[in-house]
Parts: C-alpha cells; sequence; structure tokens
C-alpha cells in the first residue's frame, strides 16, 4: 500500500512537472512569437513611412523642376535686360505665360517678382501661403479643405512662386499597400496635427497620444534634416513607423498598425 502511494505521488509530480515545462515552453514560444510578430510589423511601418516619404521628396523635387524651367522660359520669352543687370518684363506677355502655367499646374496663385518687386501675378496670393525658406522645397499653410503648399524658384534675382491645394499631394497618401486593413498612413506637422488625410484635418484631428513624443522628435529630427526614420512599440501601444520629410519643414509621415 505504502508502496503505491510512493509510486502515486511520483506519479503525480512528474504530471506537475511536465505541465510546468509545457507552459514554460509554450509561454517562451508565445512571448517569441509575438516578439516576431511585432518586431515584423514596426519594420513595415517604417517602411512604409519611408516609401512614402520619398515619393512625397520626389514629386516635390519635379514641381520645384517644373517651377525653374518654368522661370527660364518665361525670362527667355517675355524679358529684357535692362540698364545695372536688371531685367524688364512685358507685362502683358508675363500675364499670359503666368496663367498658363497656372492653369497647366492646377495652381491656386502664381507670382513673378524681379528682386522684392511683384512684376505680375496670376490669381489672389492666398493668405495662408507661406514662401518656403532653404532648404525647405514646400511649405504648407491653411487648414482642412482650404490647405495649400507654396514653392518658389529662383534665378539671380528674379522669382517665381506658386501655391498649390494640399490635396495634390494627398494622393500619395492614398495607397496603403502593406499597412492591412485597419493601417493608417497620416501626414502631420510638428505639433502632431494632422495634415493629411484632408477630412483629418477639417477636424483639427491630432495624432494618438502615444505617437505625440515620437512625431515632435521627428519634426525635431525633420528641421535638423538627418532624416531620421524612428520605430515605435512600446508592448502596449500602437506599431508605427515615423518618418521625418525635410523637404517641407517639420512635416512628418506617419504609418501606423494597430
Amino acid at each position: 500500500m505504502r508502496s503505491f502511494w510512493i509510486r502515486s505521488r511520483s506519479a503525480l509530480a512528474l504530471v506537475a512537472l511536465n505541465v510546468v515545462a509545457i507552459g514554460v515552453l509554450a509561454s517562451f514560444a508565445y512571448r517569441a512569437s509575438r516578439d516576431s510578430l511585432t518586431a515584423q510589423a514596426v519594420s513595415t511601418a517604417r517602411l512604409v513611412a519611408d516609401s512614402r516619404g520619398d515619393a512625397l521628396t520626389r514629386a516635390l523635387e519635379r514641381q520645384q523642376d517644373r517651377l525653374q524651367a518654368f522661370l527660364t522660359s518665361v525670362e527667355s520669352l517675355c524679358g529684357e535686360r535692362a540698364g545695372r543687370g536688371g531685367i524688364a518684363f512685358e507685362r502683358e506677355c508675363a500675364r499670359v505665360a503666368l496663367r498658363g502655367f497656372r492653369s497647366a499646374e492646377h495652381a491656386v496663385a502664381v507670382e513673378l517678382y524681379s528682386g522684392p518687386r511683384r512684376v505680375v501675378a496670376a490669381e489672389r496670393w492666398p493668405d495662408a501661403a507661406v514662401v518656403p525658406s532653404a532648404p525647405r522645397l514646400a511649405a504648407i499653410g491653411g487648414s482642412g479643405n482650404g490647405a495649400i503648399y507654396a514653392m518658389q524658384a529662383t534665378k539671380q534675382q528674379l522669382s517665381v512662386r506658386a501655391a498649390y491645394p494640399l490635396a495634390d499631394l494627398a494622393s500619395i497618401f492614398i495607397d496603403r499597400s502593406g499597412l492591412k486593413t485597419r493601417g493608417e498612413l497620416l501626414l502631420t506637422d510638428g505639433t502632431g496635427r494632422v495634415i493629411v488625410p484632408i477630412a483629418a484635418a477639417a477636424d483639427t484631428v491630432a495624432v494618438p497620444p502615444p505617437l505625440l513624443a515620437s512625431v515632435r522628435r521627428c519634426a525635431s529630427a525633420s528641421s535638423g534634416g538627418d532624416g531620421e526614420l524612428i520605430g515605435l512599440s512600446d508592448g502596449r501601444g500602437p506599431i508605427a513607423g515615423v518618418r521625418p520629410v525635410p523637404a517641407i519643414g517639420d512635416g512628418c509621415i506617419v504609418a501606423r498598425l494597430d
């Protein structure tokens, strides 16, 4: 009887040890699997943010090239060398050229300057438009459906500036590949205010609080131009990639996965 009781206790102890071992292994496997999936998700979010940031910068660079080419052509077609190295423009010629450029580029307004003096304009310059300073390519102004971005090209003392609807850039964010069905792709300013999607900007929506510190850090990196790419996951909050876009100053792209 006693030997049976000992064998029973031994068997129960062995079963308990097996259960504990299986539990430990299962817990370890779960944590390893979770960490692996989280790392993959962070990597995906970073890659998506990076690719959209590159796409946005390339779009602005192409726009800048067209502005520069237009400035050269309007100088050649409508300008004449004047005294002291200045350029005198035939105003009607320049006005027609600006109107044609505005129509072709779907710009809100275009202005031509010679030094500080405005030569001619196509449409009234929007109050919300801010002319970017180097090394920025563009500056965003306004909010909601009235949001715009402004750009400028210069050639010696000549400059042309143009304002465009921000919705033209919003199309870059329509492609949600890599984000799954519940992911988000946002363009924010340095305060965390959502600029794109446009509908979100209309309501002055900010990024979720867990991401706000990363967006502010990103904005600082963007202004400094070091191109830092942040991957974020603290195991509790959202998984995201936050990419600075120096071409628009303190702007940041946030690719977020639930």
